[in-house]
Formats: structure tokens, C-alpha cells, sequence
């Protein structure tokens, strides 16, 4: 599976702005239209998981419950801390989406957006005991 090609569920951590954008191209959708607002991160890791698609955060809990907890998912793109700004996310999705990256699910990518270059890590095909 390629990432442009995911279904997403974007967190509250994610600007409107890029979700507005990245909405026209692919199948995304922000927690608030899940339903999910001040959900936990539990309950959005399930929710996500029961409807196949990957999360897009930028917070580090959902590593903690994934590697921790073993909860089951599909994707977790985390966008490292100080994305804060709209072209920050847009930048870092462009470049993530712009990649021919074949993804094996369970997988987490970790995105970094620090003077003008974006690095990205990949854990794919993740086994979680």
C-alpha cells in the first residue's frame, strides 16, 4: 500500500488548514468529523483501526500505545513536535505523499520538518507481541 492511497484520520493536533488541503486530495477526515473530539487516544487509535485508516498526530502517546500497550492499528504518521504552523504540515504531507513508499500495515512513520529539509523514518511491517 502506498500512503496516498490511505484513508486518514487526522488528530486535533492537525491544523484545519492542512486538513482542508490534503481533504480535496485524499480520503481524509479530522477526529471532530469522526465524532471523536476530546476522545482519548485510545479511543481514536480503535476507531481508526475499525475503520482502516491511519492517524495523523503529533502526539507521542499513540507510540506509547502502540509499543506499550500493543493496542492494534493500521499507520501512524507522527509529525515531530513544532509543527505548529499550517505550511509545516502541508511541507511534511507533500513530501511524505510525494514518496513511493511501499507500506506493509501495521507501520509508523516519524516526519521532522527543521530548516527547510524534512526527515523521514519508516517502521513498517511492525509485529507487536
Amino acid at each position: 500500500m502506498l500512503l496516498k492511497e490511505c484513508s486518514w484520520l487526522a488528530d486535533e493536533n492537525i491544523c484545519q488548514e492542512a486538513i482542508s488541503i490534503f481533504s480535496k486530495q485524499l480520503d481524509m477526515i479530522s477526529v471532530s468529523e469522526a465524532g471523536l473530539k476530546s476522545a482519548t487516544d485510545t479511543d481514536i487509535l480503535e476507531y481508526a483501526y475499525q475503520n482502516k485508516r491511519v492517524v495523523l498526530t503529533q502526539d507521542s502517546d499513540f507510540g506509547k500505545l502502540i509499543f506499550a500497550n500493543k493496542q492494534a492499528f493500521l499507520g501512524v504518521v507522527y509529525l515531530r513536535p513544532d509543527h505548529l504552523l499550517a505550511e509545516y504540515h502541508v511541507d511534511t504531507l507533500k513530501r511524505l505523499l510525494s514518496e513511493e513508499i511501499f507500506l506493509v500495515p501495521p507501520f509508523l512513520i516519524v516526519a521532522e520538518k527543521s530548516n527547510n529539509q524534512i526527515k523521514v523514518r519508516v517502521r513498517n511491517d511492525l509485529v507487536i507481541y
